[in-house]
C-alpha cells in the first residue's frame, strides 16, 4: 500500500494518507463502468463539464481523510496531489465522465481550469468536482472571448490606426500609464452599444469600457475595461462573451483611477436584482440581457427559466431554472 499527499478542499490542508484499491475504489470503478478505462493505477477517464473542455480525471484509489472520512483520490496530469470526493459527489457528476474526449486541449487550459477549481473549492467549502464544472465553463467563456478580442483587433488593425488620446493606468499589480483611443468609432468596433465611459453589468460583473490600445500579448488592438473594484484597467474576455446589458455612464478621469474614485469600490451585483418572492427576478431587460431569454421560457435540456437570481456560492449572477421534476438549479449546475 502506497502513501500519497492527499488535498482536502474542505479543510484546504495537504495531508499525506495511505492508499488503497478497496471496496470503496471497487464501487467508483462499477459506477463509471464504460465511462473509464480501468488500468494499472486507477480508473482512467476525461471531466467534460461542457461541450468545449475536457479534463484527463482518473480514480487512483480511497483512503481516510483528515476527518476520518472515506473518500476516493482523483488525479489529473497538472496536479501534484490527488485531490479527495465522495462516492456521493463522483455519482452526482457520472454523466460529465467519458471514456474519450469531447475535444482535445492544450495542458496548460485543462490546468488552468483544475487550479483554479481547487482554488474554489477552497475558498467556498464547495465539492471539488462542482468548482471544477464552474472553472471550466469560465474558462471556456474566456477562452471565447479572447477569440473574440482578437478577431475584432486583427481586423481592427487592418482598417484603421489607433488615434490615442487617453491617458489611463492599466495591468494588475503593476499599474503603468497607457494611451488610449477613446472615440465612439473605434469603442463600437467591438460591440455597437460600446462607447468610453459605458457602465455594463454581466453575470460576472460590473465594468466601464476606457478605450482601445494594442494588447501586448497578442500585438492587436483590444478594449480595455475598468472592472469596478479593480485599481486599474485590462482586458476582460468575459465582457466579450457573457451577456451584457447597459447600466450607466461614467466619466473616467485622465490618467486614473485614483485611489478614491468610484469606479475602484467593488459594486455588489445583487443591487441590479428586483427580486419578487421566489428571490429572482423576471424582469426581460435583465433576463433576456444576461441570458437571451425571459422568465418562463423553456430552454435546453427540459429546463425552464424561472428568473435571474443571485448564485451565493460562486458570486455571479444566474440563471434559476425548474426541471422535469419539479425542482430548482442554477444554470451554471447544470
Amino acid at each position: 500500500m502506497s502513501v500519497a499527499p492527499v488535498f482536502s478542499c474542505v479543510s484546504g490542508r495537504l495531508f499525506h494518507r495511505p492508499v488503497a484499491h478497496g471496496r470503496l475504489f471497487e464501487r467508483s470503478v462499477a459506477l463509471l463502468g464504460h465511462r473509464a478505462a480501468v488500468m494499472e493505477g486507477g480508473a482512467a477517464s476525461f471531466f467534460c463539464p461542457c461541450p468545449s473542455i475536457s479534463i484527463p480525471l482518473s480514480v487512483v484509489g480511497e483512503c481516510i481523510d483528515d476527518e476520518n472520512r472515506e473518500e476516493l483520490l482523483l488525479h489529473s496530469p497538472s496536479l501534484s496531489t490527488t485531490v479527495g470526493v465522495t462516492l456521493t459527489e463522483l455519482e452526482a457528476s457520472l454523466d460529465r465522465f467519458q471514456r474519450t474526449p469531447k475535444v482535445e486541449l492544450a495542458e496548460e487550459i485543462t490546468a488552468s481550469c483544475v487550479m483554479s477549481a481547487v482554488s474554489l473549492a477552497v475558498q467556498t467549502r464547495s465539492a471539488f468536482l462542482k468548482a471544477l464544472v464552474v472553472s471550466a465553463k469560465r474558462r471556456s467563456m474566456t477562452l471565447a472571448g479572447m477569440m473574440n478580442l482578437l478577431q475584432v483587433g486583427t481586423r481592427f488593425a487592418q482598417e484603421r490606426q489607433i488615434a490615442p488620446t487617453f491617458p489611463y493606468h492599466c495591468g494588475r499589480d503593476h499599474a503603468v500609464q497607457q494611451w488610449f483611443d477613446v472615440s465612439d468609432e473605434a469603442c463600437s468596433q467591438f460591440g455597437v452599444d460600446l462607447q468610453h465611459g459605458v457602465k455594463i453589468l454581466t453575470s460576472e460583473g460590473v465594468g466601464v469600457c476606457v478605450g482601445v490600445a494594442v494588447n501586448p500579448s497578442s500585438n492587436v488592438p483590444a478594449l480595455y475595461w475598468q472592472p469596478l473594484g479593480s485599481p486599474a484597467a485590462r482586458i476582460a474576455p468575459l465582457f466579450h462573451s457573457l451577456g451584457r446589458v447597459v447600466v450607466g455612464h461614467v466619466r473616467l478621469e485622465p490618467n486614473g483611477p485614483s485611489p478614491h474614485s468610484e469606479v475602484c469600490i467593488p459594486e455588489p451585483l445583487e443591487r441590479y436584482l428586483n427580486p419578487g418572492p421566489m428571490q429572482w427576478d423576471t424582469t426581460t431587460w435583465l433576463n433576456k440581457g444576461l441570458f437571451g431569454v425571459c422568465a418562463g421560457q423553456e430552454i435546453a435540456g427540459g429546463l425552464r427559466s424561472l428568473g435571474v437570481g443571485l448564485h451565493a456560492t460562486w458570486g455571479m449572477l444566474d440563471l434559476h431554472c425548474s426541471t422535469v421534476d419539479g425542482s430548482t438549479v442554477a444554470y451554471i449546475d447544470v
